[in-house]
């Protein structure tokens, strides 16, 4: 079982903190809920379900909730045992490709920061 841990940028924000705080409190409930389901279950088993899916490289996943379009990218860090919770958005569109690339970016300064 890992943990949970928000991202925490240099600058000290966190931008997944951020986008979770900003949403209502029934929504704020469901993203803490997927948390919890991801902390006990894993990515591995999650994958099989609609609620994680891979983003590519680098073990970036997305933890999601389809009905109420929102998604938080996360990275399965193997080395401290944990899951990081880097970034967050409602899904508006088909594809947001910007938001994916904003979870890269982030994961990139987690992993050179890291190191």
């Amino acid at each position: 079982m890992y943990d949970c841990i928000y991202y925490t940028r240099p600058t000290g924000r966190q931008p997944a903190v951020k986008f979770r705080d900003e949403q209502p409190a029934n929504i704020r409930a469901e993203i803490d809920a997927k948390i919890r389901k991801l902390q006990e279950n894993g990515v591995d088993i999650l994958l099989k379900t609609s609620m994680v899916k891979w983003l590519g490289p680098k073990a970036l996943y997305e933890l999601r909730n389809r009905q109420l379009g929102w998604r938080i990218a996360f990275y399965v860090d193997k080395l401290i045992n944990k899951y990081i919770l880097l970034y967050g958005w409602k899904k508006q569109r088909d594809s947001q490709p910007s938001d994916v690339k904003q979870a890269r970016v982030l994961l990139d300064e987690y992993l050179c920061g890291r190191n």
